[in-house]
């Protein structure tokens, strides 16, 4: 038995420029955030490289994966901090 699948492509050029434009928009909002997250994960890869656990027993440093995610979570929450809120956005009960 034979299925006749077309295959179309339902992206138009104004489609992938719209979505080219919310990225942008998403980035240039959230640049503190991105920012924050690529400092942390070098900062985390460099502190498991240069000081590290020798023994294995530290959770976080034994292991590049758990040190590099760790720094990138430490360092987009940081930055994340000094995000400026817009205005209207306050939420004080």
């Amino acid at each position: 038995m034979r299925h006749n699948i077309k295959i179309t492509y339902p992206l138009s050029l104004s489609r992938l420029l719209w979505t080219f434009a919310v990225m942008k928009a998403y980035l240039f909002q959230n640049k503190l955030l991105i920012l924050g997250l690529v400092l942390g994960t070098v900062a985390g890869f460099l502190y498991w490289k240069l000081v590290g656990c020798n023994s294995g027993t530290c959770l976080i440093t034994s292991k590049w994966h758990n040190s590099t995610a760790y720094g990138a979570v430490m360092g987009g929450l940081f930055l994340s901090i000094f995000k400026k809120e817009a205005k209207g956005e306050r939420n004080d009960k």
